[in-house]
């Protein structure tokens, strides 16, 4: 004990010695008291691996059995988050289970032989001719045989009444909706979730909507001040939109109506956008995928949610409206459902996918006066295009856009590829443009 204080008093004589001679220290210049209580934010992460159906003892199961790990496990969040609910904002997150194999995914689809059957009858995850079961898509189609495009089930393993605290199926949409949405739009959904539709068709646990929805402080201003002070170039940050946020939830207030909630998204979006641009943000990103997916909707109350959000701001603003992305949604169609009609949005950039889907570019003639944020990097595939790739892509738009309205930018979902993969494709994207501007300059001499 006595060498223990002798070593201690040594190392803090040496400390003090150091600190006459140090420079000051430098304190990042913001209060260490703040005047309006902020809730600290929890993420927890719920393994919903295969191993989590069996039991304590080892033993292999599914469904809801209460003694299996995956069970305890959600009571236990379900008890902290009962308990604690009023005190964080919490985000819940699962692991991906798009794309997994045969044993990593049909424990969580259950059912018996009369209940889950292959069929190639699937619309809106029902399958009528199956007797209105519901229904996904085979994890192990071969992409061309006939009978088995889809598979029934009966029971899922995040039915309500088996788990009644929801997680999220893979970490973008997913956490970029817990943040949006549950930590800072006033809905609270960790429990009894509601459910909706996705793009694909599939049925997914989604914020349950209970009350006015009314933005409580600023969502993104510290993320934003986060990379001001790691870059000096300029910066574009990105929101959800309202239409695509009323898509994504089940409205129980508002009388159910999906367009009185976009509304006062809207309100809450437009609120936050200002703060951004205050902030210091050079371009704000509007996030409308759901236009796409759902275009008469979006034609009969999404296109003016949208410009409410847009109202007032001043900078410049980019609306996004994509497929959805490639590692989720593998098919493409011809063309947008949903396009033309955002000539009327008072954005500045219109951002869309032009590289998977091989879109005829004849269509950009309908945005006349925006800027066209012009997706050239093919995400559903592995391989890293060649720059001259790129440049081809970038030319085809050029007969029905003005270059210097031209940015170009990756298709949607790029955050899916592995690290070195992604890095290529920049590179490409970089040296493509590089090119397409050298040709350009070459025809003006």
């Amino acid at each position: 004990m006595k060498l223990f204080k002798w070593a201690l008093a040594i190392a803090i004589a040496m400390l003090l010695a150091e600190s006459a001679s140090a420079a000051l220290l430098s304190i990042a210049q913001y209060p260490l008291f703040l005047t309006h209580r902020t809730l600290p934010n929890i993420l927890v992460i719920y393994d919903n691996s295969e191993s989590m159906d069996g039991t304590m003892a080892g033993k292999l199961i599914a469904g809801d059995d209460p003694t299996t790990r995956g069970n305890i496990a959600r009571g236990v969040i379900r008890n902290t988050i009962s308990s604690f609910s009023g005190q964080f904002n919490w985000g819940l997150e699962s692991f991906a289970t798009y794309g997994a194999g045969l044993y990593s995914t049909y424990p969580y689809w259950l059912g018996n032989d009369q209940t889950m059957v292959f069929t190639d009858d699937c619309v809106s995850g029902v399958s009528a001719s199956k007797g209105g079961l519901r229904c996904i898509l085979n994890p192990q189609w071969n992409g061309s045989s006939v009978g088995d495009h889809f598979l029934t089930y009966d029971r899922a393993s995040d039915d309500p009444d088996i788990n009644d605290v929801l997680y999220i199926g893979y970490f973008g949409t997913g956490a970029w909706a817990t943040t949006a949405g549950g930590g800072n739009y006033n809905f609270f959904f960790t429990h009894n979730p509601g459910t909706a539709f996705d793009r694909s068709g599939h049925t997914n646990p989604v914020p349950r909507v209970v009350g006015t929805i009314r933005r409580r402080h600023a969502v993104e201003v510290g993320d934003l001040e986060f990379l001001k002070r790691h870059t000096d170039r300029p910066v574009k940050i990105t929101v959800p939109g309202p239409f695509t946020m009323s898509q994504q939830a089940q409205v129980d207030f508002y009388g159910g109506s999906c367009e009185l909630a976009a509304n006062d998204y809207a309100a809450a979006v437009n609120a936050e956008i200002n703060d951004l641009f205050a902030a210091g943000a050079d371009i704000v990103q509007v996030d409308e995928p759901y236009m796409q997916a759902r275009p008469d909707e979006a034609r009969a109350y999404g296109l003016k949610a949208l410009n409410h959000a847009l109202a007032g701001v001043k900078g410049t603003t980019v609306v996004h409206i994509c497929f959805g992305y490639a590692a989720i949604i593998h098919g493409r169609p011809a063309g947008y459902s949903f396009l033309p009609e955002l000539k009327q949005c008072t954005c500045s950039v219109i951002s869309l996918e032009t590289a998977q889907s091989k879109l005829d570019c004849a269509v950009l003639q309908r945005l006349a006066g925006k800027k066209i944020m012009l997706g050239v990097i093919d995400l559903a595939d592995m391989n890293v295009e060649s720059a001259h790739e790129v440049a081809a892509r970038i030319r085809r738009a050029l007969p029905y856009v003005a270059a210097e309205k031209i940015i170009v930018a990756p298709d949607c979902g790029m955050k899916y590829l592995p690290r070195d993969v992604a890095f290529g494709k920049m590179r490409a994207m970089v040296e493509g443009a590089r090119l397409m501007r050298a040709e350009l300059q070459n025809k003006k001499d």
